[in-house]
């Protein structure tokens, strides 16, 4: 197998470094004495203020998970929980392998289940993410402290890297898989190899997607041998892997886990009438370009005028066809109620955010036909596999499964501004570096939006609680994410739809942003009060009105909204007046 080079080109064996024409101005790069050191300086610098942030979104199910690991490691989802408005088992409502929910539970175990603990040890995943992009760069002869900076400074990894979930740690796998591999295969030394090996059953034992990092890594090796060798047997270990965990959990819970989160997805997007079309095709773009909107300060110099004017024409027609289309507003979604001053925000973030994507789009085209090399048809599949899994294959489109493209597009911008900039010495990498606080900046807001988002939750939960939790009478509530997390916590219940049992003067408490919730009949309830929490940031990562859902697409178009008007999240406390009671079958 081989990928056809240029009528004109030396072999495709060669390991890439820039353009045959072009000669690195290595000059222009930013040398510092400890780059590693510098680089966990800055992520640490980047995540230790949002520590302290509240269990957000899924964060619960980790850390249900990790403790009853702690209690009972060989059965990880041998539990219950009410997830989605009923009591199901767990198997049910995760839909992610459980290597993560180990790890929280070891750190758990050792330290406590609190969130700062928790939040401390996920630091790590995201630490070593950075340095295998710089590892990984240094390998393909790319700027590794520019690559390694630009990764750190997508908005989708800061995001990312303040929760509790999975996607950080397969990304570290993830990024020091391809590290070692790329260094096995042109050195032909068997100890990356089979460290590349490991980090391919790790990412399949993390999270579901990271079964695609064998057949990248093994289109890689094709590419630039040529021919098959012992090295093919390194992928027995991630197929023996994903083998033994399908036949484990067929074993424990009655069928494999992978087929059933398979089945789950393509059910959940007939739900959501997640047809391939023009639409989804538009949320795909404006997530992707949303994720990592730090890519266009660095189109400018990346791109002639004839591009620039292209792909701007372009990005003009899309916003039309957006907002003529009616794709900002759908129907599954809530009623559209901006004001035009809303519209107008709306307007500029789909220009901002297409822009973006369509930057990285013909970014990786670009340098695909101008390279055509082992490393550009590794960065495309990486993108594109990625990018279509995301878009088009998963139950939502959502920012944490756009999240592995950000290290491939930190360096194919490291590697483009080399081949491409017309700046030399000091004054290049400063404009390289300088272009960063464009992405950090957005990046850091919307971790401060979702510690708002969580922090008016628990906030929420700690008021209603302290006033209705009453020696005789029962407080129920809905919703899900980290407002119930913390109220089960607190000796709230979750009311359960097929098994309710009501009686005259318990409480039920509500937020009004949320998800599986069943509004209460004035016959049924009364109003007591409604409790509103200030919403502490300037960026909104989930919320229906404004259509945002970086979590789930179905909620919101948006991956976030930025500087909108953002009303305070409220949560209504409601006093049963008439008994209900009802048993499922």
């Amino acid at each position: 197998m081989s990928f056809p080079a240029p009528a004109t080109s030396k072999p495709l064996v060669q390991t890439p470094k820039l353009a045959q024409d072009s000669t690195p101005d290595c000059s222009a790069r930013l040398v510092v004495r400890y780059p590693r050191l510098l680089l966990a300086g800055l992520t640490l610098a980047c995540l230790l203020p949002f520590v302290a942030q509240p269990p957000h979104v899924d964060d619960p199910l980790f850390i249900w998970t990790a403790q009853h690991i702690a209690q009972v490691p060989a059965d990880f989802y041998g539990f219950s929980a009410n997830w989605f408005g009923t009591e199901a088992p767990m198997i049910i409502n995760m839909k992610n392998p459980p290597l993560a929910s180990y790890y929280l539970a070891v750190v758990g175990s050792l330290f406590g289940f609190h969130a700062v603990v928790l939040h401390l040890a996920m630091l790590a995943p995201a630490v070593l993410t950075v340095w295998g992009v710089y590892t990984l760069a240094d390998r393909l002869g790319l700027d590794p402290l520019l690559s390694g900076c630009l990764t750190l400074a997508m908005p989708v990894f800061l995001m990312s890297a303040t929760m509790l979930m999975c996607d950080v740690m397969l990304l570290a796998c993830w990024t020091w898989g391809i590290a070692f591999w790329v260094d096995g295969i042109q050195r032909r030394r068997l100890l990356p190899q089979a460290l590349a090996a490991l980090c391919m059953a790790l990412a399949v034992l993390i999270k579901y997607f990271g079964i695609a990092l064998a057949p990248l890594l093994l289109v890689y090796a094709l590419t630039v041998r040529k021919n098959v060798g012992w090295w093919l047997l390194w992928f027995g270990v991630p197929l023996a892997t994903l083998v033994g965990y399908e036949s484990w959990t067929a074993h424990l819970y009655g069928a494999g886990l992978l087929a059933d989160a398979m089945h789950y997805s393509s059910e959940a997007r007939q739900a959501n009438q997640l047809l391939i079309s023009l639409e989804t095709s538009f949320v795909a773009v404006l997530f992707l370009g949303g994720c990592l909107l730090g890519v266009l300060t660095y189109a400018p110099r990346m791109w002639n005028i004839v591009w620039l004017v292209g792909i701007v024409v372009v990005i003009c027609l899309i916003s039309v066809a957006a907002v003529s289309q009616g794709w900002l507003d759908p129907d599954n979604l809530a009623p559209d109620i901006s004001s035009p001053s809303e519209r107008t925000i709306q307007v500029v973030h789909v220009l901002l955010m297409v822009g973006a994507g369509l930057t990285v789009l013909v970014l990786v085209v670009s340098d695909l036909k101008n390279q055509r090399d082992a490393l550009s048809l590794m960065l495309a599949l990486w993108v594109g596999g990625t990018f279509i899994f995301a878009g088009f294959l998963n139950w939502t489109v959502s920012g944490r499964s756009m999240l592995p493209i950000a290290p491939a597009v930190a360096l194919l911008v490291a590697r483009n501004l080399e081949r491409c900039s017309l700046l030399r010495g000091p004054r290049r990498w400063r404009w390289d570096y300088g272009s960063l606080l464009f992405g950090l900046a957005v990046g850091m807001l919307g971790a401060w939006g979702n510690y708002a988002q969580a922090s008016t939750a628990y906030e929420a939960a700690q008021q209603i609680v302290a006033k209705y939790q009453k020696d005789g009478t029962r407080l129920w509530f809905e919703g899900h994410w980290g407002f119930q997390y913390e109220m089960q916590r607190l000796g709230a219940m979750p009311l359960d739809y097929d098994h309710l049992d009501l009686a005259v003067g318990d409480y039920v408490a509500i937020p009004s942003y949320n998800t599986n919730l069943w509004h209460l009949s004035t016959e049924l309830a009364t109003t007591r009060e409604s409790f509103e929490i200030a919403h502490r940031s300037p960026v909104i990562t989930m919320r229906a009105p404004l259509h945002a859902g970086f979590y789930a697409a179905v909620i919101g178009r948006f991956p976030y909204i930025m500087l909108g008007d953002i009303s305070p999240d409220r949560y209504t406390v409601y006093q049963i007046r008439q008994p209900l009671q009802r048993k499922s079958r």
